[in-house]
């Protein structure tokens, strides 16, 4: 679910006129809570994103053991639902307000101005 908001989050980025690489490469990869700082208040999906941003944690630390060898826990089934209702319903925002048909092999947005 991480990378589905660093994704999103670029794109919105992207069309906000604002340089994710450059945003990557001051704060270093997977720093959503860096990223979503950088959105305007007035773009309409940002409160959306800040709901997921605790979303950060998994980016690694769920992916490699720690020194000792443990694994830490994953979320709980509550918090992960609450990530995927938060992912589910940026998607919906972002493909509407862009005009992405997402059945597509390949979608191209029909539209690349900022969301609203």
């Amino acid at each position: 679910m991480f990378y589905a908001a660093e994704n999103l989050l670029m794109a919105v980025l992207t069309s906000e006129g604002i340089d994710a690489g450059a945003i990557r490469r001051k704060f270093g990869s997977h720093q959503l809570d860096r990223m979503v700082d950088e959105l305007p208040d007035m773009c309409a999906v940002r409160i959306d994103f800040e709901k997921v941003i605790d979303l950060v944690a998994y980016a690694t630390t769920y992916r490699y053991p720690t020194p000792s060898g443990r694994i830490p826990d994953p979320p709980s089934t509550e918090e992960a639902e609450r990530f995927f209702a938060g992912l589910k319903s940026i998607l919906e925002k972002c493909t509407l307000h862009y005009r992405v048909d997402v059945k597509l092999d390949q979608p191209v947005a029909g539209r690349t101005a900022p969301p609203r």
